[in-house]
């Protein structure tokens, strides 16, 4: 891979894991408006926190998984995910992590909304801004590491691929419990 290959993608990755990140954050900030006017909402996230983690141990039981975005949204996703990679621009990459992150929404919603909730019980706003800037960053982690990756160790793309689809059954099952185990967490200490 080139030197200016290995920039296109650090650039692409960037603009693309900015979109991503500043949509979730936006996401974020109105969430925790909403649950502190709205206190009560928080059995409802409860709920939804414990239902979506039960689902996603259902749905990666036994070792097969079954994505649970319908499948216009994952073309769409997949669409812009092709796109932004073919991208020169960065700008179009970051249009991109946006518009994945909305037709992601469904999959991402049950630990963000639970997270949402904890952060708006804090009595600080400066420590629930400094928290959710915070667990967005480790949520686009993941997407930084295989940027790197790519970019620096010539990783190809399909090969990353092909190993999260050969653990996504058991990822999925450890994002149940621990979606559930913070779903109890803030029913009962927040």
């Amino acid at each position: 891979m080139a030197l200016s290959g290995r920039r296109k993608v650090l650039a692409i990755g960037l603009a693309f894991t900015l979109g991503v990140y500043a949509t979730y954050f936006a996401l974020g900030l109105g969430l925790i408006k909403v649950f502190a006017y709205v206190p009560l909402i928080k059995y409802v996230i409860v709920a939804l926190g414990l239902f979506f983690g039960s689902m996603s141990i259902l749905s990666g039981w036994g070792g097969e998984f079954k994505s649970p975005v319908p499948r216009k949204f994952k073309s769409l996703a997949e669409t812009a995910i092709e796109k932004a990679s073919k991208a020169v621009n960065p700008l179009t990459a970051t249009g991109a992590g946006v518009l994945v992150s909305l037709t992601l929404l469904p999959c991402s919603s049950g630990p963000y909304l639970v997270a949402t909730a904890a952060l708006a019980a804090l009595k600080s706003r400066t420590l629930a801004l400094a928290m959710l800037a915070l667990y967005n960053a480790i949520f686009v982690a993941p997407l930084i590491a295989i940027m790197i990756g790519v970019a620096t160790l010539a990783i190809k793309a399909r090969k990353l691929k092909v190993w999260r689809t050969k653990k996504l059954a058991t990822m999925e099952v450890v994002s149940g419990v621990l979606l559930i185990l913070i779903s109890l967490y803030a029913l009962f200490a927040i």
